[in-house]
């Protein structure tokens, strides 16, 4: 149900020849931004950071398990570890026998990779179990590598969440210690929320990172030492986002960016992508320009 028509059974004969042309996990099937050896291609700046929000989770893989009939808890310990990932497990049934217990990880209908369950739970569990002598007799499956989009999923997700994951975003500036960080606080005062918060920024202040604050206007410490974008509504007043450029280090970018979608509830991602950091970043450099006659916009 639902597997597209062109996926065929192919003969299990290993006299059989070579297909011609690329094989269908080759890169031309690989998404934008994925942590393939492929160079991702370049993309428009979005027109809203929920455009953009939206983008991303349009973006998501599927991983399609088809004619299972083995053993229930490895399929949910897949689940588990994809979830992860951001990538959708799914059971169907095909009218062709084969391939049974086997996993095709696709975007849409354009395969991307592909393994038998028995494999991906292997290496799943080896992982887990942290054994780097089971690490070394054991190969991993190219599809749990093209799974890692290195874009994970916020949905649902609470303040301390999201806490955590901007704690590691500003983290990242102050150890690089260069480049630009630009974050969203919904209201600017929420600076001051919590301790943690108003600490870190007093550090990224003294450091050489440029700091651009972003919200409704509220006192914000130290202001002088920020620029500040303000506005009284719009999509910041529900916008939560940190957003680090990396320094001039692709390695080193990192952004969170999610929206309000309810009181205290949250929906968007947060990812390592050069690609998406960048898109974010000429985003918001594009829509709230500095205005170079006053510090506030």
């Amino acid at each position: 149900s639902g597997a597209p028509s062109e996926w065929l059974p192919v003969p299990d004969d290993e006299a059989s020849p070579a297909p011609e042309g690329p094989a269908p996990t080759d890169g031309a099937t690989e998404a934008v931004g994925t942590t393939d050896e492929h160079t991702p291609q370049p993309r428009t700046v979005p027109d809203s950071l929920h455009g953009l929000i939206e983008e991303v989770a349009a973006e998501r893989q599927t991983l399609t398990v088809l004619n299972y009939d083995d053993d229930a808890s490895l399929l949910e310990s897949l689940e588990t570890y994809f979830e992860r990932l951001n990538v959708e497990v799914r059971t169907t049934e095909t009218p062709t026998e084969t391939p049974r217990n086997t996993a095709i990880l696709h975007r849409g209908s354009d395969p991307v990779d592909m393994a038998p369950v028995r494999i991906l739970d292997r290496a799943v569990r080896i992982e887990r179990a942290d054994d780097a002598a089971d690490f070394e007799t054991v190969e991993r499956p190219t599809l749990l590598r093209r799974a890692e989009s290195d874009c994970y999923r916020v949905d649902g997700g609470g303040k301390q969440y999201l806490i955590d994951i901007s704690r590691l975003v500003e983290e990242e500036a102050l150890d690089v210690g260069r480049g630009t960080l630009y974050t969203g606080f919904q209201r600017l005062d929420r600076i001051d929320d919590e301790y943690g918060t108003s600490r870190i920024y007093e550090r990224i202040a003294a450091s050489l990172v440029d700091t651009h604050l972003f919200g409704q206007s509220g006192d914000v410490p130290d202001a002088g030492s920020h620029t500040l974008h303000t506005e009284p509504d719009g999509e910041l007043v529900v916008a939560w986002f940190v957003v680090f450029d990396g320094g001039g280090n692709d390695d080193r970018k990192v952004a969170l960016v999610c929206e309000e979608t309810d009181p205290g509830t949250y929906r968007g991602f947060w990812t390592r992508r050069p690609d998406l950091v960048d898109r974010t970043v000429a985003y918001l450099r594009e829509r709230y320009p500095v205005d170079t006659s006053s510090a506030e916009v």
